[in-house]
């Protein structure tokens, strides 16, 4: 590898961690580096290190070791989610409450406590990945506006609070637009 290139890449971590203010983790996404890159990364004091996939991460993690955080950053399968447990001090994709009980579950095996990001789908795009927004029910009056203006009749009120039934949505968000209150979100 080119130490010039090494020294670039130094230089470049420096200047950004120089430019947070103190107390922000910055983690570097390492996707296609090889290690000599995210070493030379490491080295001008990154303390964290985001990966997407598990398999590619294992590979890293081999020459790379302990000496910094491992960050999934990438979408996780929940047949993955035994070695990502294993290999990741953050989880930062949970996309829905299935995947966190599979990930608490691997953990509890570990006796481990893994810190996670809810990943939220707040454009309710289903071409995306995460948890839908919900209603808030500590602000829905139970009005009933987001009801008739559902086209897809996909919410129904529930202790006289609106509940939106995913499986009917279509994210179409005129619920979000009607509601008077602002307690779809």
């Amino acid at each position: 590898m080119n130490e010039n290139y090494l020294n670039i890449i130094k230089k470049n971590v420096t200047d950004i961690r120089h430019s947070l203010p103190s107390g922000v983790l910055l983690v570097a996404a390492a996707k296609t580096r090889l290690p000599d890159e995210v070493k030379a990364a490491i080295e001008a004091g990154i303390k964290a290190i985001g990966y997407n996939y598990v398999q590619e991460a294992e590979r890293l993690h081999e020459t790379i070791g302990t000496t910094v955080q491992w960050h999934m950053i990438g979408h996780l399968q929940r047949n993955k989610v035994k070695k990502a447990v294993m290999l990741f001090d953050m989880i930062e994709t949970i996309d829905s409450v299935n995947l966190a009980e599979e990930v608490n579950k691997h953990c509890a095996l570990e006796s481990k406590v893994m810190p996670v990001l809810i990943e939220i789908n707040s454009g309710k795009e289903s071409n995306k990945t995460g948890v839908l927004p919900k209603v808030n029910p500590d602000i829905c009056t139970g009005c009933g506006i987001c009801i008739e203006n559902c086209p897809m009749q996909a919410i129904e009120l529930n202790n006289g609070k609106a509940f939106i039934n995913e499986a009917e949505c279509t994210n179409c968000r005129l619920c979000e637009s009607e509601c008077p209150v602002g307690a779809i979100n």
